[in-house]
């Protein structure tokens, strides 16, 4: 006859107790990355997409190299803000640099009639635009520059 199996003799020291908020953090970690990477596919599609729709109406590859980073910066930002709580200030911070850019490029094509001069102040509008959003919400940069360094 066999012998029944030995249990397995462990000390409660190895046994690892999660608490129920732990394992509750963790499930929204994971959801936050997961919906931080639905939208970075979705954002890179749609660039894309826009980028092509841009360059075929507008004959103009400036416009199209334009809008292929302002798409993914958007989708980002709307992952963000649908992830982080005090929605608000994340779409303010998320949101001032892609308009300024996108503003910008109006304006400029509206004045000089030519889209790389209007793309070139579009860009320099975009990253203005994020270095004052970076200012006036200084608590979701850090907290952004937190979750960078975390791999959130």
């Amino acid at each position: 006859m066999t012998e029944p199996p030995v249990p397995d003799e462990r000390d409660d020291e190895d046994v690892e107790i999660v608490s129920p908020s732990e394992s509750a953090r963790w499930q929204r970690g994971e959801w936050v990355k997961r919906t931080r990477a639905a939208f970075a596919v979705w954002g890179g599609v749609a660039g894309i997409a826009a980028t092509i729709v841009a360059i075929v109406l507008s004959s103009s590859w400036e416009l199209g190299v334009f809008t292929l980073p302002m798409a993914v910066v958007v989708a980002r930002g709307v992952a963000h803000v649908v992830t982080d709580g005090d929605k608000v200030r994340r779409a303010f911070f998320f949101g001032l640099g892609p308009l300024a850019g996108c503003g910008a490029v109006a304006a400029g094509y509206a004045a000089w009639g030519r889209w790389w001069a209007a793309v070139l102040l579009g860009a320099a509008a975009s990253v203005g635009g994020h270095l004052v959003a970076k200012l006036l919400f200084r608590r979701v940069a850090h907290e952004e520059r937190l979750e960078r360094i975390r791999g959130v």
